[in-house]
């Protein structure tokens, strides 16, 4: 939902997921289970009139935006809902749901908890700011998700009054943490897309897909979905498949609409079990984890609902 009014997976990863996977994990979920929740729900910009490729498709359509998204609103929220379902399976037969005990509190157990209200909500100012300021709400000015994240820190710092010496050399290791953990692999990952694309991969992919009318069905699904697990980019495969291929959905007995929402669609909730995603990175990075390990346990979820939705729209 939230993903919803911030399109950016990215985005909403990095402030979802700074306040849900903590809270995740200190409840009991193991931290890839944590984390494959948070990066399972990242495809919900599908049904924002912000996400480009809404626009596109009513363009190549001759419908509004609106049309668009509520051609496709329902087969979006029956597949999300599947999809969060298997994961709490897999996350049952894996005995991943709860149980799941942080070191440190284990040493503070026993002793007396008491909520402090005020910092309770501090870390959830940044994902208001980022709601409020979204373009579909816009009741304050828009804010980028660093800058969120400025504010909170500040304020953060203010309610808590630290070292400020301390407080600043952390603020920075953690950011250095970032730009080594995080940005290098997205950097990575951007090359390796370009490295596709370069090879002809892509193309020869699309291009396959656009002369196989019998397998047009499974190809505005899969293809897109494919695509982006390889290279770690819904917007890539969502673009390519939607330029070569949604323009000729007549050929293949289809709507425009029908076609080129099934391809982001498909794109979306690939790039959500993509070990080479951005959001993914990030998510990794907040629960200490190996990306690999929720691509494995997002496998299944992604794949039935993908199969759901293809059934339900085309």
């Amino acid at each position: 939902m939230i993903n919803i009014a911030l399109p950016t997976a990215a985005g909403c990863a990095a402030a979802v997921g700074a306040l849900l996977i903590p809270a995740l994990i200190r409840s009991g979920v193991h931290p890839a289970m944590a984390g494959s929740a948070i990066f399972l729900g990242t495809w919900g910009s599908a049904l924002s009139p912000g996400l480009m490729f809404n626009p596109q498709v009513a363009q190549l359509a001759g419908e509004d935006v609106m049309t668009v998204i509520a051609s496709f609103s329902m087969q979006a929220i029956i597949g999300i809902v599947v999809a969060a379902i298997l994961l709490n399976i897999v996350a049952i037969v894996k005995k991943e749901h709860t149980g799941y005990v942080l070191k440190e509190a284990n040493e503070e157990e026993g002793k007396e908890f008491k909520v402090n209200y005020l910092y309770a909500i501090i870390p959830i100012i940044p994902l208001v700011l980022l709601v409020l300021g979204s373009k579909q709400v816009a009741v304050i000015p828009e804010i980028s998700v660093p800058v969120s994240m400025l504010i909170g820190t500040a304020i953060g710092i203010i309610a808590v009054r630290p070292n400020v010496t301390d407080a600043v050399k952390k603020f920075f290791r953690g950011t250095g943490d970032g730009m080594c953990d995080v940005v290098g692999l997205i950097a990575a990952a951007a090359c390796f897309t370009a490295g596709m694309q370069y090879i002809g991969l892509t193309s020869a992919l699309i291009d396959g897909m656009k002369n196989s009318q019998q397998i047009a069905q499974i190809g505005a699904a899969f293809g897109p979905f494919l695509l982006a697990v390889i290279s770690g980019s819904g917007n890539a495969a969502a673009l390519a498949f939607n330029g070569a291929v949604t323009p000729h959905a007549a050929d293949f007995g289809y709507g425009i609409m029908q076609l080129g929402s099934m391809a982001q669609l498909g794109a979306g909730i690939g790039r959500s079990m993509s070990p080479v995603a951005g959001a993914g990175i990030i998510i990794a990075g907040l629960a200490g984890i190996n990306p690999m390990e929720m691509a494995k346990r997002n496998a299944v979820p992604c794949i039935i609902a993908t199969v759901v939705i293809m059934l339900l729209l085309l």
